[in-house]
């Protein structure tokens, strides 16, 4: 069975969170006054296209030497 978390572990991830989150604000800040642009990709939309290469079904695993 599962140990729960501890209040101190739980403690220091919500700390590590928020200093993610303040470095994530702070570089998307700088990037934008940089001249950057963020664009939005609609839900649904793969980053993979098609003909990228062999799909995982044709992909052959390698043989076990001995």
């Amino acid at each position: 069975m599962a140990k729960s978390p501890k209040k101190a572990d739980a403690k220091k991830k919500t700390a590590s969170n928020a200093n993610d989150r303040a470095l994530i604000e702070k570089q998307t800040a700088e990037f934008i006054k940089s001249g950057g642009k963020i664009t939005q990709i609609p839900t649904g939309t793969s980053g993979v296209s098609s003909g990228s290469g062999p799909s995982q079904a044709n992909k052959k695993s390698p043989k076990a030497t001995t």
